[in-house]
């Protein structure tokens, strides 16, 4: 098991990070996923705030109006104003409730910038690359999910490394059998 943990932390260079800022971040990201409000409320909120969307990608993302987006936004402030926000306290980075949407929030962030643009080319890298940060600090904290959390990242370096054989020379999807392997890096 250990072998396996050097392993895997040698071959995905889990970077040393700036744990302070990563940790903030990831703060942010549990207060803002508190059980006092659904994880519909919750997604959206961390999509517009944490990730800085617009409210007609998130729309377009769920499926929805813009209308519908920018009400449960106006009623979560409407709402957050009697909560105290308090970003000072120790959060527990091992509740399972929050951690489990923690991760659902970062797989759709990922999603979202790995969806293919009219060219071909990623949509977000940096969306991409934010999904990885905060997967890469969790798996640094030792959460009690590391196991889940190292397998999303792993699922996530995966798609990242063959993003570039995905497409054909007319840009139409390749399925995964016929990808050119030498091209994922």
């Amino acid at each position: 098991n250990a072998d396996r943990k050097r392993l895997f932390e040698e071959t995905y260079q889990i970077a040393d990070l700036e744990v302070d800022n990563e940790q903030q971040l990831l703060k942010v990201l549990y207060v803002c996923v508190r059980s006092a409000f659904s994880p519909k409320v919750q997604l959206v909120v961390a999509l517009r705030y944490i990730n800085g969307l617009q409210v007609k990608r998130i729309a377009a993302l769920l499926g929805t109006d813009e209308d519908t987006i920018s009400k449960i936004l106006y009623r979560w402030r409407s709402q957050s104003k009697n909560h105290q926000w308090n970003f000072d306290q120790e959060v527990d980075f091992n509740n399972e409730p929050q951690l489990k949407m923690v991760l659902k929030i970062v797989y759709v962030m990922f999603t979202e910038g790995f969806r293919l643009s009219a060219k071909g080319a990623l949509t977000d890298q940096v969306l991409c690359e934010d999904a990885l940060s905060i997967l890469q600090t969790l798996i640094k904290m030792k959460v009690k999910a590391t196991g889940e959390v190292k397998a999303l990242y792993a699922l996530m370096l995966y798609h990242l490394a063959r993003a570039c054989s995905r497409l054909n020379d007319i840009d139409e999807l390749v399925e995964l059998a016929q990808q050119d392997r030498s091209c994922w890096n």
